[in-house]
């Protein structure tokens, strides 16, 4: 019976469980399917921002460079 009760008490557990919960939810909300959805495509975007942000500093360090040498060019 111990057994039992203790089998019982960890289903119970893992059904309760937060993971489980958002799993059924997944599966049976439409609307939190949509929303979990939006909030991956937002996160792909975020990890896409710090490589656009790179190149175009890249950019505005070479365009300063050229500035810098006709710059000089002209002091000289």
């Amino acid at each position: 019976v111990e057994a039992f009760r203790s089998s019982v008490n960890r289903v119970e557990a893992l059904l309760a469980a937060r993971r489980t919960q958002r799993l059924v939810l997944l599966s049976t909300s439409q609307r939190y399917l949509e929303r979990t959805a939006r909030r991956v495509q937002v996160a792909k975007q975020q990890c896409g921002k710090p490589g656009q942000r790179k190149l175009e500093l890249a950019k505005v360090k070479a365009e300063q460079l050229a500035e810098a040498k006709r710059t000089r060019a002209e002091i000289e």
